[in-house]
């Protein structure tokens, strides 16, 4: 996608004042993908719920929110994968930062604290929505 986008799409385009599309096109991608993560949440949580499988999770003697913490805290896992290897793919695609690895970190616990944020949202709508 990075490649598509950014050197096929990218070359028939002019950036205003002599810049470079990917410079635009890296971080569009970045809160695209940690906003597209909802989707699996909320489809694995209304799976598991009519599979009975939160059931079986509640008869066992662990803590009320720790199954949904746990659901949170997994899909966060993937979250940092997911983000790490789209950082390495801007990253040979000629994409970077500017302003230091400080404002890149900030960055990147944005966007994940943005998919911390959604990955609730999920888990709720795929308790409330079921198949």
């Amino acid at each position: 996608m990075v490649v598509l986008f950014g050197y096929v799409f990218g070359s028939a385009m002019n950036v205003a004042g002599g810049g470079d599309y990917r410079e635009f096109l890296m971080p569009g991608m970045f809160s695209q993908t940690m906003a597209m993560g909802v989707m699996t949440t909320m489809t694995v949580v209304s799976l598991q719920t009519a599979r009975g499988v939160t059931d079986r999770y509640r008869s066992m003697p662990i803590s009320r929110p720790g199954v949904v913490l746990g659901r949170a805290f997994a899909d966060i896992a993937n979250s940092v994968l997911e983000l790490l290897i789209l950082l390495a793919c801007g990253l040979v695609a000629g994409w970077s930062w500017h302003r230091g690895i400080g404002h890149a970190m900030a960055a990147v616990g944005l966007l994940l604290l943005l998919r911390f944020a959604l990955v609730r949202v999920g888990i709720y709508l795929g308790l409330v929505a079921h198949p």
